[in-house]
């Protein structure tokens, strides 16, 4: 199957934010940083290797980049951050009412999704591919999925680059979401 891409949010940040379980705002997740030294971060703790959840903490590439950005941001001080665990079904919702300060985790970068957050990267592009079952040989490239069946996660838009047409979408083919 051809593979289709994908960018990976380098980290995504309401505009302005409440602090959380405070009463002082700040303008900016960088003022809240550098001030309060303590942030709230939503990651995935699903994705081996990216975020995933084992024990006490979150671990994996996206951890590790929040790490040293959130460094980074606090000028090398150490800051205290706080991990949430983070869906693609809930994290703009996070983001809006102020459950966490900012994202690190895959997150693709669409004009419709601009429209409500901003994106800082991407700091990593992966793709996505399309997985088919063994059994269903008159499905060897992505236009075969017309009329077909095909399956989507809650919060993702990964399905959009079959069914709908540009700017967020690829092939503009009629196929049942389930």
């Amino acid at each position: 199957m051809r593979k289709l891409p994908i960018l990976v949010l380098a980290a995504v940040s309401a505009a302005s934010l409440a602090a959380c379980g405070g009463d002082k705002t700040y303008s900016s997740v960088v003022d809240k940083v550098k001030d309060s030294k303590t942030i709230t971060i939503g990651t995935k703790w699903d994705q081996p290797s990216l975020g995933l959840k084992k024990g006490a903490a979150p671990e994996g590439f996206d951890v590790d980049v929040a790490q040293y950005v959130v460094k980074q941001l606090a000028g090398g001080q150490d800051v205290n951050i706080t991990w949430k665990e983070s869906a693609s079904s809930n994290r703009e919702a996070f983001l809006a009412n102020g459950t966490v300060d900012i994202i690190f985790a895959t997150y693709s970068i669409t004009d419709s999704r601009k429209q409500k957050v901003t994106f800082g990267g991407p700091y990593i592009v992966a793709h996505q591919d399309t997985m088919v079952r063994s059994d269903s040989a008159d499905i060897t490239k992505a236009t075969d999925l017309a009329g077909k069946r095909i399956c989507q996660a809650a919060g993702s838009n990964s399905y959009k680059r079959i069914t709908d047409p540009p700017p967020d979408g690829k092939l503009d083919l009629d196929a049942q979401l389930v």
